[in-house]
């Protein structure tokens, strides 16, 4: 038996007989897809219900920042409020806290002990050290690389390589 190509109805050819249990079936079938179709559109009015009390409330001005878990425009710029932002998308100056912070206890005095960094500054000054006792080609200057000396007192000449 064919079925329709939209809800599998089924539809009995003209030399079969039109049994009822196949007629029950489309009739569940269509009432089952009649009622999706009447709650769809019952969910869509309430939608729009819905919508239409939102603009009505906003438009009285009973509905707050608040009851929408939002912040309100009017403490933009205020104490205990939010930063408003300038033409450029930061935040003024005059809505930013002083900066005028004295280091007090541990980190005052690790920044003024002369020995605060001393592991880091030998670790440096090995480096150098080592850096400056490598007479083997420590920057690795090939043939391909050259250096002109530029003397006041004498033409450039080639120095470095081999080439």
């Amino acid at each position: 038996m064919e079925q329709t190509p939209n809800y599998h109805l089924n539809t009995p050819g003209y030399e079969e007989f039109g049994y009822v249990e196949v007629l029950n079936q489309n009739f569940t079938a269509i009432d089952t897809e009649l009622k999706k179709n009447a709650d769809a559109v019952d969910e869509r009015v309430k939608t729009a219900e819905l919508a239409e009390k939102v603009k009505q409330t906003v438009k009285d001005g009973s509905l707050t920042a608040k009851d929408l878990g939002a912040v309100s425009a009017d403490t933009k710029g205020k104490a205990d409020g939010v930063a408003g932002l300038d033409g450029n998308g930061k935040v003024p100056s005059n809505q930013l806290p002083e900066m005028n912070y004295e280091g007090k206890g541990t980190v005052a005095k690790h920044n003024t002990a002369s020995d605060a960094h001393a592991a880091l500054f030998k670790a440096i000054n090995d480096a150098l050290a080592k850096h400056v006792k490598d007479t083997g080609n420590p920057h690795k200057v090939t043939g391909a690389d050259w250096c002109y000396r530029a003397d006041p007192a004498r033409p450039a000449e080639r120095t470095g390589g081999t080439g």
